[in-house]
Formats: structure tokens, C-alpha cells, sequence
């Protein structure tokens, strides 16, 4: 397989771009590109409250020659302003169509209440691209929980070819199917004995042995500020920079990610997704929960194969008789109404050093740790780049 360099942003300090921006914004009052720099800065940082004031204000000044449309409905959106959040997505589809634009606007009419009426402008972000993994989620999710798996199941074959291998449309259409009680094919789809791959990788070269650089990879990840989610209890961070631990550590992975591949008839997954792609980036990310914290289910979206490396493991959890900490596979509950899958469940006991391997269309979750020492993983995915050009 040909790998790809993924597209890392760059580290920014986002105390420092608002404190410049804010400068420049003051001293400059009659240039409205500073009072735009300084939104872009706020909203780049995530405090969207104060990034949707200051699109508001420039948007109002000169309607005609605002350009953040976007960013005003994204910001209005996780400010719970749903109305304004419509609004600035029809100043900007009034503008220039585009999926991004219709997505918000879905977004802010679900947000009010009115889920049917948002499924058009979900329909038309998808048929749009090339970025489907946000709309797809929006229709996918809805069906799912509401407890009609023939929908759901009719909406996932009449996806194009593209968007059925897309994980997010594998993951569901096995949860439709096994509501439906055709548990052969969804068993197919999700096999939790022969699909995931449980195993404990070499040191890199460079290294004394794994503890040496678990110890480099801990530093490294900690020595970040944590990006914390809405769970306070749970950290994690897609736009990490790579230091020299977390490159070593992406470089086995991909031999074990490759090692996998080449078992794709053994180990069945014919049965599940298409052939390995012809090429591939590797998305990487830092996770740390700790308390009360979980992932809550979920999927990888944009991935093909999914990875979680374990760097750090409390004590607690090494050494309980029960299965916290454990990464659950398999459960999908939370987003079919209740549903039960027919594949089951299985929990892998994290254990320092230890990488799992499973589709990226298996739905996941975290077992709560209830210990304030820091559970620290690292989950890669393998995203494809297939042959008709076209990504997952």
C-alpha cells in the first residue's frame, strides 16, 4: 500500500493569535480585516460566544461584503442560537450554493425542532461533497434511533457505491439487519472473534524496551494542553503535532495496520468491507479519560481500518476484577433505540503496549476507569484513498 503524508496543521498557541489579534483590531479600528482576524482567531480556539458576536457585528455592518457565513451558522449553532444560525446559512447560500452551507442549515433547523425539514438540506449536502461523512452522520443517526430498521436499511442500499463502503453506512446498515433478524448477514458485516486483532508490538529502535517508550510517549502527549470535550472527564485531540515518540509509534502501527491487510481473506473480511485501497493516510489522535468518562458509541467515519494503542494504564484498572477501563466493541444501543446486536460484545482489557486492530465500521465505547489517574491511548486510523480518486 502507497501511504500518504497526512495534513497536520500546525501548532498554534491560541492565547497568543486572540492577544494579536486583538491588538491589531484595536489599533486599527477602520480596518474591518483585523475585526475579522480576531473572529477567525476566537473561533479557531473554540470559544464560539465570542466568535459569533464579533461575525455578527461585521455581518450587520456590510452585509454585501461578509464572507463568514459559515462560521457565523457554526458559531450560532454551538451557541444554541438556532435562528441565527439559519439565518446567516440563507445570507450564504443566497451567495454561492455549497454542501458546508446546507449541512449548517440542517443543523439549525434540527436544533429548532424540525428534524423532517432539515433532511432536505442533509440530502443535498451529501449529493454536494466532496466532504459526505458530516451529512451522511445526520441522516444516518436519526433513522437509526427511531426504531425503523427497514427505512433504515432501504436508505443505506440506496446509497451509491462511494457512500456504502463509507464506514458510517456499513456500521448502520449491520445494525438494521440485525434488528431485522437477518443475523447471518450482520453477522457477516461485524465479526468480533475473527474481524479484531489483539497483539503487543516491538519497541522502536531507539528505544531500550516499551516501557522506556511508553514513558517518551506519555511525556510527549502531556506535555500538550488537553483538549478537553464536553465530558470533563474525557480529553481528546485530532490536531496534535507529532513529536519523535508518537512518529515511531505511527510508523509500527502501519506495519501492523499492513500486517492485517494482508490477512483480509483469512480473516474474512471479504464478507465485510471492499479490498484495501490502493493508497492511504493515517489519521492519529491522543485520548485521555479518567473518572467517569467514555466515548460514548460510536464509529470512525472517515476510517477503513481503526487502531488504539494503549501508552498508559492506571493501576486501578490493571489490576480490577471487573472491566473498567475495557474498550467495549460491538455495542450499538445507544443509537438504534435500544437495540441489542445480534454479533454481541467484546472487551478488550487495555494492557501498556498492546495495540487492538478492527473495522472502522465497528462501534465502540470506553468502560468508565472511576480512578483520577489518566488513561492515555492512542487510536489511528488507516483512511483511504481508492482507486476512482475518490476518498472514503
Amino acid at each position: 500500500m502507497r501511504w500518504l503524508d497526512p495534513v497536520v496543521p500546525p501548532c498554534v498557541d491560541h492565547a497568543v493569535r486572540i492577544a494579536e489579534a486583538e491588538r491589531l483590531a484595536a489599533d486599527l479600528p477602520e480596518d474591518h480585516g483585523f475585526a475579522i482576524g480576531l473572529a477567525d482567531a476566537c473561533f479557531a480556539a473554540r470559544d464560539f460566544a465570542r466568535a459569533r458576536n464579533a461575525y455578527a457585528v461585521e455581518a450587520a455592518r456590510d452585509p454585501d461584503a461578509f464572507e463568514r457565513w459559515a462560521e457565523l451558522a457554526e458559531a450560532s449553532l454551538w451557541t444554541l442560537l438556532p435562528m441565527e444560525a439559519l439565518r446567516a446559512a440563507e445570507q450564504g447560500l443566497r451567495r454561492a450554493s455549497s454542501g458546508q452551507l446546507h449541512l449548517l442549515r440542517g443543523f439549525a433547523l434540527r436544533q429548532m425542532g424540525l428534524a423532517d425539514a432539515a433532511i432536505a438540506d442533509f440530502e443535498q449536502a451529501l449529493a454536494m461533497g466532496p466532504n459526505f461523512h458530516g451529512p451522511l452522520k445526520a441522516l444516518l443517526r436519526p433513522l437509526a434511533e427511531r426504531g425503523d430498521p427497514a427505512a433504515l436499511l432501504a436508505f443505506c442500499d440506496g446509497l451509491d457505491v462511494q457512500h456504502q463502503r463509507n464506514a458510517l453506512a456499513l456500521g448502520y446498515r449491520a445494525a438494521a439487519l440485525s434488528q431485522l433478524g437477518r443475523t447471518v448477514e450482520a453477522r457477516a458485516l461485524i465479526d468480533l472473534d475473527r474481524y479484531v486483532v489483539w497483539e503487543p508490538i516491538a519497541p522502536p529502535p531507539g528505544y531500550a524496551d516499551m516501557a522506556a517508550f511508553n514513558q517518551a510517549l506519555a511525556e510527549e502527549i502531556l506535555a500538550r494542553p488537553m483538549a478537553y470535550t464536553s465530558d470533563p472527564d474525557v480529553s481528546i485531540d485530532y490536531a496534535a503535532p507529532v513529536g519523535l515518540a508518537l512518529a515511531a509509534l505511527r510508523g509500527r502501527v502501519r506495519e501492523r495496520m499492513e500486517a492485517y491487510l494482508s490477512r483480509y481473506h483469512e480473516l474474512g473480511l471479504d464478507r465485510a468491507i471492499a479490498p484495501p485501497p490502493d493508497a492511504a493516510t493515517m489519521r492519529m489522535g491522543l485520548t485521555i479519560i479518567q473518572a467517569d468518562g467514555s466515548n460514548r458509541q460510536h464509529l470512525h467515519p472517515t476510517g477503513y481500518l481503526s487502531t488504539v494503542y494503549y501508552v498508559r494504564v492506571p493501576d486501578s484498572v490493571r489490576t480490577a476484577n471487573d472491566d473498567r477501563g475495557s474498550l467495549q466493541l460491538g455495542p450499538c444501543d445507544q443509537r438504534t433505540n435500544g437495540h441489542r446486536a445480534c454479533w454481541g460484545e467484546r472487551l478488550i482489557k487495555p494492557i501498556e503496549g498492546w495495540l487492538v486492530l478492527f473495522p472502522s465500521h465497528v462501534f465502540h465505547d470506553v468502560i468508565p476507569t472511576r480512578t483520577d489517574e489518566l488513561r492515555i491511548s492512542v487510536p489511528m486510523d488507516l483512511e483511504p484513498v481508492w482507486a476512482d480518486g475518490q476518498p472514503s
